[in-house]
């Protein structure tokens, strides 16, 4: 089924034709979550009916904290009727600040969604030395190395954006994994991978992501074969998006 986009929600159509939606939602919403999901489902479908998002969806996480969306009500009707079977649903949540996102994916050969977005204003308030300090500590050595060599002279606008990039896109595919990420000082769940085994290896001309340790074992339990990565650079926000892909197209379950 083709995306019909409505205003407050965009189609990041990857490799594969594979669609990703993501919904902006205001964070003040008594349930920015589900109108979230809502909002991208009725973006991912173009057929889908009206959705009551408190009556026809449910949210919950599993233990390691991966959210699942499940039909419900109506809606789960709607897609019985039509052979959607809401295992091979796929969804993720990010907010910073006043920003708040929610990306939903559907397909048999897919094995997880990550979104993350990071406020420029977050990172524009820190020193040179601190950011690079900071990407020093969470980046593995490979990542570091490239990270190093292309920021040196670089502005510290840009330093912030290729900062932004770089964490976000580390978030996203660690949301993705269903793991999140361990930054160190107690920050991330029990069973999250830590930050140095996810890296970006480059950002251009096509992004490519470095799965390493906990984070490839992860990939290998999923089924997980490929990485297709979206990130885009706004005026006060970073946000990436990253889907994972299973070799062989099947779901596993």
């Amino acid at each position: 089924m083709s995306p019909s986009l409505p205003d407050r929600a965009f189609c990041s159509r990857l490799a594969g034709g594979t669609a990703v939606v993501v919904a902006r939602v205001s964070p003040d919403l008594p349930e920015p979550n589900l109108t979230g999901a809502a909002e991208a489902l009725t973006a991912l479908f173009a057929a889908i009916p009206s959705i009551d998002p408190e009556s026809d969806l449910v949210w919950h996480a599993d233990p390691l904290g991966k959210p699942i969306l499940i039909w419900a009500g109506e809606l789960a009707r709607w897609a019985g009727e039509r052979g959607l079977d809401d295992r091979h649903l796929h969804v993720s949540n990010t907010h910073d600040r006043e920003f708040h996102f929610v990306a939903v994916a559907y397909g048999d050969g897919i094995a997880g969604v990550g979104v993350d977005v990071v406020a420029l204003e977050r990172l524009q308030r820190r020193e040179r030395g601190h950011l690079l300090r900071l990407a020093r500590r969470i980046m593995g050595d490979e990542e570091w190395n490239s990270f190093e060599s292309a920021v040196a002279g670089l502005t510290q606008d840009e330093l912030v954006v290729r900062t932004a990039a770089h964490f976000s896109l580390m978030e996203a595919a660690s949301k993705a994994l269903g793991t999140g990420l361990a930054l160190g000082l107690g920050l991330g769940r029990p069973g999250s991978v830590p930050a140095r085994s996810i890296g970006i290896r480059r950002l251009a001309p096509e992004i490519e992501l470095l799965f390493d340790g906990p984070a490839a074992q992860r990939m290998a339990d999923l089924g997980a074969a490929h990485a297709r990565c979206r990130s885009e650079i706004l005026p006060d926000h970073a946000l990436a998006t990253v889907l994972l892909l299973r070799a062989d197209g099947v779901s596993a379950g």
